[in-house]
């Protein structure tokens, strides 16, 4: 098993973006149209230098959440699963930009804090299963999205101004 079978969440970015302005359009003729087609393309060049202020501001929410829920669950011993959950770099990918708040790491044993993530989310035939991360991650989303849409419309406001 990897990293990779644990739970990340990945953050929505396409409900972000303000409406463009209003323009007038023709349906009979689509005079106007042209015109909705730049603006919606000036506001999405926007989001690649946006987009990681905004990740930031979710991952920041969602840290907090997976964190609260290992206390809620009980799942604390050393603390090191605890203390390794954080969020990686931000990733450009096929679907658009993100990134993964997860545990990191090795423990001080070297057993790697994703490994014990997945088997306490999941469960074994020993250990129960706890969705400590899905129910966190649940939990957190509009919370994350709207610091991510706050961001976005500052950010949006600060180009326009």
């Amino acid at each position: 098993r990897s990293k990779s079978d644990l739970l990340s969440a990945p953050l929505p970015l396409l409900s972000l973006a303000p409406m463009p302005p209003v323009v007038e359009l023709s349906a009979r003729t689509g005079q106007g149209l042209e015109e909705l087609e730049q603006e919606i393309a000036r506001r999405a060049a926007l989001l690649p230098d946006a987009a990681p202020e905004m990740l930031k501001a979710g991952t920041d929410i969602l840290v907090e959440y997976q964190r609260g829920s290992i206390i809620e669950k009980g799942l604390i011993d050393t603390g090191d699963m605890f203390d390794s959950i954080r969020a990686g770099p931000v990733k450009e990918g096929r679907d658009g930009w993100y990134q993964e708040v997860w545990p990191q790491g090795r423990d001080r044993n070297g057993t790697r804090n994703a490994e014990k993530g997945f088997i306490l989310e999941y469960g074994t035939s020993r250990i129960e299963q706890t969705h400590w991360m899905s129910e966190a991650n649940d939990a957190a989303k509009d919370e994350v999205v709207e610091a991510m849409r706050k961001v976005w419309l500052e950010y949006v406001e600060r180009m326009e101004s």
